[in-house]
């Protein structure tokens, strides 16, 4: 007999997670980040440190 291995499918909600090198705090993209709203970017600051995590480009 030929068997036919059950397809399971398992949905994976991913998230990005950012961290500051300066004091180690982790938190989601969308977590307690300090966000600055520059005309062409996106500027992620720690809140516990305040040290620049990224710089996220807009391409609005």
């Amino acid at each position: 007999m030929n068997e036919q291995p059950s397809i399971k499918q398992t949905t994976i909600s991913r998230k990005t997670i950012l961290f500051c090198h300066g004091c180690e705090y982790t938190a989601p993209l969308d977590g307690s980040w300090v966000v600055h709203h520059k005309p062409d970017a996106d500027v992620y600051l720690c809140p516990n440190c305040t040290a620049t995590v990224t710089v996220r480009e807009r391409f609005d």
